[in-house]
């Protein structure tokens, strides 16, 4: 019968030495896992920044001053409202029921919901907060908004009709 003390000795590996190895590989993990987020993240932002397109080129009708409307805008009834887009902005066209244009923007001015022309009541109402407008001139008649919708000029003519910033 063999004894341990027959046995050869395995080369004595130091705890210390095992814990420095992996100690360095877990840093490499980590330090090489924090370039790659760096890199996922800071490539679409250096991409958007560095981008040789000017904002107005990429995006046109953020500098618009007019739009002419189609002859269809031109046929709506009195006491109706049809939407359109000044630029990039939405907004809406209502034909009042005394004959009248108002052009103002679809915007809420206190949370930024849109907001709908109400013929029965004749009045523009956002329905996330009950805000209440009014349609000729945009003013906030009731409820949470701080300012008046915005109001664009309307400029009607025999054969065509233009809203203009006012």
């Amino acid at each position: 019968m063999s004894t341990d003390q027959d046995r050869p000795a395995a080369p004595a590996a130091s705890a210390e030495s095992e814990n420095v190895t992996r100690r360095v590989f877990v840093r490499l993990a980590v330090a090489a896992a924090g370039c790659g987020y760096v890199g996922l993240v800071g490539y679409p932002v250096y991409s958007y920044l560095a981008s040789p397109v000017p904002f107005d080129k990429a995006f046109p009708n953020t500098n618009v001053t007019s739009v002419d409307l189609t002859p269809d805008y031109r046929k709506l009834p009195l006491g109706t409202a049809k939407p359109f887009f000044f630029g990039l902005e939405p907004a809406l066209l209502i034909h009042l029921p005394n004959d009248e244009w108002s052009a103002l923007s679809t915007t809420c001015t206190h949370a930024g919901c849109p907001v709908s022309y109400q013929k029965e009541e004749n009045r523009i109402f956002c329905q996330c907060h009950g805000g209440v407008y009014n349609p000729s001139n945009g003013d906030n008649i009731a409820g949470p908004p701080p300012k008046p919708l915005q109001k664009y000029k309307v400029e009607v003519s025999e054969t065509s009709l233009k809203v203009s910033k006012g």
